[in-house]
């Protein structure tokens, strides 16, 4: 029996929309922008401070950013921003007779290659907890609970770098006000811009108020 023509003709398969090829172009493109986007961002977010032309762009960037949890943190391989373990967190405490006693986290710059490595985690934390209003608060709220029953390790006034050499005086709970400061030393730099070498470096004292919380006895 002799086939006919339309025996042999496979059956016609779907070709789909033919939107889809430009839908496709479309998600490419929209992809490869993100992207672009993105690394701009990450770019200006990164940027050294020590370029005033882009400091405003910088800081409105940031702040955006640390908001959503995408800030890159500061880039620490300019100065006048390196990263340099020279600052310490201070903690201020108010006893019932308000007194004041005060404790300090260890001076980085003066700890040994061995102690920066093993307790480094401390560092890093101590190093940004400045950042965040929520984690100096509860810093605060620590030092409140944790510091009356450990005396060793609080002297009696406010904080500066010689009280550190003192006998350390008890404290008489209920602490009623507990505030956290942050010291360091900032590396002075020149109206010429330039790095001054190591020899003619100078040093400022920095302080920063983090926190502070008061408690009803």
């Amino acid at each position: 029996m002799a086939l006919e023509k339309t025996d042999i003709i496979p059956p016609s398969t779907h070709r789909g929309n033919s939107t889809e090829p430009r839908q496709s172009t479309f998600k490419v493109w929209c992809i490869r922008c993100f992207v672009a986007a993105w690394i701009i961002l990450v770019a200006i977010d990164t940027l050294p401070t020590a370029y005033s032309p882009f400091t405003s762009l910088k800081y409105e960037t940031n702040h955006r950013l640390r908001h959503l949890g995408l800030s890159q943190g500061d880039w620490p391989l300019f100065a006048p921003d390196p990263v340099l373990m020279n600052g310490v967190i201070v903690a201020e405490l108010i006893d019932q007779k308000r007194n004041p006693h005060s404790w300090s986290s260890i001076d980085w710059s003066q700890a040994s290659i061995w102690e920066k490595f093993y307790r480094f985690r401390h560092m890093n934390y101590l190093q940004r907890v400045g950042n965040t209003t929520a984690a100096t608060e509860d810093l605060a709220d620590y030092a409140k609970r944790v510091l009356p029953n450990q005396n060793d390790q609080v002297n009696h006034g406010p904080w500066y770098p010689a009280i550190q050499f003192m006998e350390p005086v008890p404290l008489e709970p209920p602490i009623v006000e507990s505030k956290i400061f942050q010291f360091e030393q900032r590396m002075v730099i020149p109206d010429d811009k330039t790095l001054p070498k190591q020899a003619d470096t100078i040093w400022s004292t920095y302080s920063k108020f983090l926190a502070k919380r008061e408690y009803v006895p």
